[in-house]
């Protein structure tokens, strides 16, 4: 029986060892290649021309061949992280260290780890979240899905009041009842497209934002998200029969 994903070697095909070994030069050609599919030519994100523009040795830049537009832009330019002060390398391990780490990293872990400041690695997280975001294939999901419910925020924490040392606090008196659910709890939805080899795990994965777990919200995402004819795998919630 195969094992986990994360425990194959297919796995752990990069590391930062590698990453320390690129030069700047190289960790440059890396994000142009990812960005562009190649190194020779690249996509003006000023005028949307695709051509090997003119490059500014000094300044580490491109300058558009449009004469009408003529605009200087970057490797990042465009993106979440524009205007950077990092050196790409930096931004590189912290991208690789975000996604190897699959139950999630502090900034304060991240920080001590990049050796940058908490506001730093702090920022840096949420742009590696928002390219995230602005990149993801909502295209519907087919074959074998899973989904579920997670809720996140619970009940009104009880209030405390002073009381003698030799009593019970007014917390303990308020019936589970007579506590409200907190307003800003929501149930995150996660709709995920497994690979069809067995062994494989998870191919994509979306998620959603509902009020509550019931069938209006999962219909609607349902509809949404995944194909006709697709296998869909759950629990027992009566919200997905």
């Amino acid at each position: 029986m195969a094992g986990h994903f994360l425990l194959s070697k297919e796995a752990r095909d990069f590391g930062l060892h590698q990453v320390e070994e690129l030069s700047t030069a190289a960790v440059h050609d890396f994000f142009a290649l990812q960005r562009w599919g190649d190194t020779g030519t690249q996509a003006c994100p000023g005028c949307g021309t695709i051509d090997k523009h003119y490059w500014i040795t000094s300044r580490k830049q491109w300058r558009c061949r449009s004469i009408a537009c003529a605009r200087m832009f970057s490797v990042t330019s465009g993106t979440a992280f524009a205007d950077h002060k990092l050196p790409l390398k930096t931004i590189l391990k912290a991208i690789l260290i975000f996604a190897t780490n699959v139950k999630g990293i502090s900034a304060l872990a991240l920080s001590r780890q990049l050796r940058v400041a908490y506001q730093t690695a702090f920022v840096l997280l949420h742009k590696i979240r928002e390219s995230i975001t602005c990149n993801i294939d909502h295209s519907q999901l087919e074959g074998t899905v899973h989904i579920d419910g997670a809720h996140v925020s619970g009940r009104l924490r009880k209030p405390r009041v002073k009381q003698l040392a030799t009593k019970t606090q007014a917390r303990d008196k308020i019936p589970a009842d007579a506590n409200p659910k907190h307003p800003n709890r929501r149930i995150v939805i996660v709709l995920r497209e497994l690979y069809p080899e067995k062994g494989r795990g998870g191919k994509r994965t979306i998620t959603g934002i509902a009020i509550t777990e019931d069938w209006p919200a999962i219909e609607k995402l349902s509809k949404k998200y995944v194909a006709e004819g697709t296998i869909i795998h759950t629990d027992e919630l009566g919200a997905y029969c």
